[in-house]
């Protein structure tokens, strides 16, 4: 699909709300998705323009909710069959919940695409 406008890419998180994570944690989970999804746009050549032309309009990035691990392992699984870049968070186990547990999911893409994988979810 060749979108190039920079309005039409966006960073999304889903956060795994079975979890029960605080607001903090929540937080400390999107910040790790975000770096490292960043980390891996802009390393990929293909990715690279649209990532350009995404940061310089203003990183549109929009938060969301699923209610379960399984959920969440899904939409995983379904973003990268669609070709999206994504980055999934398992946590180290320090402090709310246990190492290995999603967290989030970090996903880059058009919001074409982006709304197939994910249009029913609501807002966090």
């Amino acid at each position: 699909m060749g979108i190039t406008s920079a309005s039409t890419y966006r960073m999304t998180f889903i956060v795994n709300k079975e979890l029960r994570m605080g607001a903090g944690k929540i937080a400390a989970q999107v910040a790790h998705a975000c770096l490292s999804l960043y980390t891996e746009i802009t390393n990929n050549s293909s990715l690279r323009r649209h990532c350009n032309s995404w940061y310089l309009a203003g990183q549109t990035k929009v938060v969301l909710q699923c209610h379960t691990t399984e959920e969440l392992m899904s939409l995983f699984r379904d973003a990268g069959e669609e070709g999206l870049a994504c980055y999934l968070v398992r946590d180290a186990g320090r402090t709310q919940v246990e190492a290995g547990a999603c967290t989030v999911l970090g996903v880059f893409g058009d919001e074409i695409r982006l709304r197939r994988l994910i249009g029913n979810l609501k807002l966090l």
